[in-house]
């Protein structure tokens, strides 16, 4: 036997053995049906097969969505989805607290993502209506790669899903490793809106990303995720770093008190940062470049 015939028959064998490799990774990362997703509300529903049609009413569902390369299957979204750029070409169906059931219902979908679990009512009256209605709320990255895990494995995407909580936690632990450098915790306010002042409290995304960037958020210890802070109180706490949802222009900081906080650390030493709000307040596959942006803005020195 020749060389150059051996040489041909190995080449044969390992392609063979090659595409039995990838044949079993397909099948190995393939959704099996019917197959029951539990969501936030502790509800199970049924599914028959991978959605094909389907609406999101929530920015945050519409993020993963697009992430997992399912915008071909995306009919139609709530007022508020833009993002990506891509999202302003579909039809929409109003906002997410009272959508238009009509026209959600001439649309025939196979699957409604919620994003507002706390009206369980429009939940139970899509369901009601025959059409298959998911609810997540995450409340913390944990909860967000868990979301994403169960719509990527129910649209039978479930490796695209894999990669993507994968770069994310990459990001999540290298901000980690990095803010444990230094032991400057500098006080931090976020501003939501400035008359009256509101911020990010407790149980907030904002609030654990301060936290795990290595910050303190002057507003921990509040009563609810978006509490009134008193401008008196705010300036008292005399933070290091402010981060606004709005304009420089239309901050707190020159607004009411002007002359007040300028004596605080973060306008004497220019340290008032203007921030997208979407990037870091919904709960998806862009919430730790959200985490990274403000690791930054907090620890400069480190990134």
């Amino acid at each position: 036997m020749s060389i150059s015939h051996t040489n041909k028959r190995l080449a044969v064998i390992i392609i063979t053995l090659l595409f039995v490799i990838l044949t079993l990774t397909l099948y190995a990362n393939a959704t099996t049906y019917p197959l029951t997703v539990r969501d936030d509300l502790d509800r199970d529903v049924k599914f028959t097969r991978a959605p094909q049609r389907i609406i999101s009413l929530a920015s945050s569902h519409t993020e993963i969505l697009y992430a997992l390369g399912l915008e071909a299957r995306v009919i139609a979204l709530d007022d508020y989805s833009n993002y990506p750029a891509q999202t302003a070409q579909k039809p929409r169906v109003g906002n997410s607290q009272t959508p238009s059931l009509e026209r959600i219902i001439a649309m025939q979908p196979d699957l409604i993502l919620v994003g507002d679990v706390s009206d369980k009512a429009l939940v139970d009256q899509l369901a009601k209506l025959g059409l298959p209605a998911l609810g997540f709320a995450p409340h913390n990255l944990a909860e967000v790669y868990e979301a994403i895990e169960k719509i990527g494995r129910l649209c039978d995407v479930e490796q695209r899903a894999t990669q993507i909580i994968s770069s994310m936690k990459a990001t999540q632990a290298a901000v980690v490793a990095a803010v444990k450098k230094s032991n400057n915790r500098p006080n931090v306010l976020f501003e939501v809106w400035c008359d009256p002042l509101y911020t990010a409290g407790p149980g907030s995304f904002i609030d654990e990303l301060i936290t795990m960037a290595g910050g303190k958020n002057i507003a921990a210890d509040a009563k609810s995720a978006w509490p009134v802070l008193s401008l008196e109180t705010a300036i008292a706490a005399n933070p290091d770093v402010i981060l606004t949802s709005l304009t420089i222009e239309q901050s707190v900081v020159n607004q009411a008190h002007k002359a007040a906080w300028a004596n605080v650390s973060a306008v004497k030493f220019g340290r008032v940062y203007e921030v997208d709000q979407d990037i870091i307040s919904r709960p998806g596959p862009r919430i730790t470049d959200g985490l990274l942006m403000i690791a930054r803005l907090l620890h400069p020195e480190l990134f």
